[in-house]
């Protein structure tokens, strides 16, 4: 199908919409940019083209981007599509990126289903410390958000959802990523 032609996802006057969307529309918006699309039955893997679209239209190499079309791809059983995106999305060493990267590494062993690599990720990911700006309180750290408003987080960050891949280890990922396989208690998934 070429760019201009619709699908039943996606008119092409709302794909030239989203588009010219800037980067915090696109990614950022929980109820706009390409998330609507995704969040639609049957139109993820509409959704994970026109973030590529968008990502090469705009040339950005942001690592949430790829990471973001990952994740996507993931939903859709693209796990070699996936992967290669989620690699894309590491981080170069440095301080700072030590939680993404163990995150990122956990994601990549989950989607290979190699679990000795995802309990080392997991490892690594218990090893981050918070930042000296932030007290660790049982577990968790308050987190100011953008709006102000005070928010208060498992530390470190996405460990609920390595949790979660671990748990659910012979799920698919849209499955192992979701909320009840976050939950401890969670059954485990046996699907293929």
């Amino acid at each position: 199908m070429s760019a201009n032609e619709g699908n039943a996802c996606l008119t092409p006057d709302e794909r030239e919409r989203l588009l010219a969307l800037d980067m915090d529309a696109f990614d950022q918006d929980m109820q706009g940019g390409w998330r609507v699309l995704a969040a639609t039955p049957g139109c993820q893997a509409t959704a994970a083209e026109l973030i590529r679209d968008w990502r090469e239209k705009h040339q950005r190499s942001d690592t949430l981007l790829f990471w973001h079309e990952g994740q996507v791809r993931a939903e859709t059983a693209d796990t070699e599509g996936a992967i290669a995106l989620f690699r894309q999305s590491l981080k170069p060493d440095a301080p700072g990126t030590r939680a993404w990267n163990a995150y990122v590494q956990a994601t990549l062993a989950f989607m290979a289903k190699d679990r000795p690599a995802l309990l080392r990720a997991h490892e690594t990911l218990l090893q981050v410390e918070p930042p000296e700006d932030m007290e660790l309180k049982d577990g968790k750290v308050d987190v100011t958000m953008d709006n102000g408003q005070t928010v208060t987080l498992r530390w470190p960050p996405n460990i609920d959802v390595v949790e979660g891949l671990m748990h659910c280890f012979d799920a698919d990922y849209a499955t192992a990523y979701g909320q009840a396989c976050r939950q401890a208690g969670a059954p485990v998934s046996h699907q293929d």
